[in-house]
């Protein structure tokens, strides 16, 4: 007996050890990514957060407010959306430096627990190298132009053909700079998702009274349908009975006046 209670205490310690470990596991919060120097990497992550219903808005709050007031560092809000009633969910997507990731999504973890999480990275690489590429030639057809501009033996004509090139390629060259600088602002920074949620189990007994009160409802749907259909039947009824009663009376007679002209 002593050997077999020995092995139970040690399979109770191994599995608190487990326990211990899986929940350190599903509170650590996400780390911010990096790419490495010449590499054109643009990082993006979404995390899931199981968050107590009672402060499941302040916990959201707090997060953006962070973000707005700039807590741990540039952060662009991109977008908030938050579903209430019985089982409260939410979502918040923001730009931030890498550095602060790792303390958003803890602040955003605090007194909850992280779900699935993923982390990609996008190569911009190729749509960098043509932004650079259409930047240069714009910039070169630019000061090509400038220099025709300049001359002093253009006509009116001219000098009104050189005005339009140069502004529509002016309008390009603006068009690639703010290409530019959102490539570089995807490749300096990581785009964040934070989706909150609350315990499964908080729902339950709402989707239990949803689906008694569906089935009242199709409880009722049936009783009217059938209801409808008694109502529709009973012209039929009006109309049938008397037939009915009519042609009972001809089944008679022809059959009393057969029977008496057999007797006869």
């Amino acid at each position: 007996m002593r050997p077999i209670f020995v092995l139970i205490l040690l399979l109770i310690v191994a599995l608190a050890g487990c326990a211990k470990k899986s929940g350190l596991d599903s509170s650590s919060s996400l780390s911010g990514e990096q790419g490495k120097p010449g590499s054109s990497l643009a990082y993006e992550h979404s995390i899931e957060i199981t968050l107590p219903r009672e402060g499941f808005g302040a916990r959201m709050d707090a997060v953006r407010a962070a973000c707005l007031d700039e807590r741990f560092g540039a952060c662009s809000l991109l977008s908030v959306e938050q579903n209430a009633g019985d089982h409260p969910r939410g979502a918040l997507t923001v730009r931030l430096l890498p550095t602060a990731v790792e303390p958003l999504t803890a602040l955003a973890g605090e007194g909850g627990e992280f779900g699935s999480r993923e982390t990609r990275a996008e190569d911009l690489a190729e749509a960098v190298a043509d932004t650079s590429a259409q930047l240069d030639r714009l910039t070169l057809q630019r000061e090509k132009l400038m220099q025709f501009q300049a001359r002093d033996d253009l006509s009116v004509s001219d000098m009104l053909t050189i005005a339009r090139e140069l502004a529509s390629v002016e309008a390009e060259l603006q068009g690639q700079q703010r290409n530019a600088a959102n490539q570089t602002r995807r490749l300096e920074s990581n785009l964040l998702t934070l989706k909150f949620d609350t315990p499964y189990e908080t729902a339950r007994f709402t989707r239990l009274s949803e689906a008694f009160t569906e089935s009242i409802d199709t409880a009722l749907d049936g009783m009217i349908d059938a209801i409808e259909y008694v109502a529709y039947c009973i012209p039929l009824l009006v109309v049938a009975f008397p037939l009915a009663l009519f042609w009972r009376f001809l089944w008679r007679r022809a059959t009393r006046r057969a029977r008496h002209a057999h007797i006869d």
